[in-house]
């Protein structure tokens, strides 16, 4: 399970799509909810698993990410496993950009991520 957080912590760091699309399950949904300041309005913005890859080869994820690969010494990736049970395990990350609650679970014997809900470090 850590290998697999890790890929996708890592491959927003280093534009490795690669690692991306292995920590992902296809049917992946990352959502961040969102309230509009000067309505105060909620709303989602919701990604997939290929926009997520394409955006990570294309650069984007992690600090400073649109102007260079962010130095190794700056990547912050915490892990912690807030729960497991057999074949499904939840887990909060803690990365440059902000935090991320991941649900988890073993797909064809591997650990792969289905849905993620995040926050930047901002909001």
């Amino acid at each position: 399970m850590q290998r697999t957080v890790l890929d996708y912590l890592e491959s927003c760091y280093s534009w490795e799509g690669y690692r991306m699309k292995r920590a992902l399950h296809p049917k992946l949904a990352k959502r961040i909810v969102w309230t509009n300041p000067k309505t105060g309005r909620s709303g989602v913005y919701e990604y997939s698993a290929s926009k997520l890859i394409r955006d990570v080869q294309a650069g984007w994820g992690g600090r400073k990410a649109h102007s260079r690969r962010t130095p190794k010494a700056e990547r912050q990736t915490d892990i912690k496993i807030l729960d497991r049970f057999k074949d499904m395990g939840v887990v909060r990350t803690q990365a440059a950009w902000g935090f991320d609650y991941l649900s988890l679970a073993k797909y064809n014997g591997q650990w792969k991520i289905i849905n993620v809900l995040w926050r930047h470090h901002r909001d």
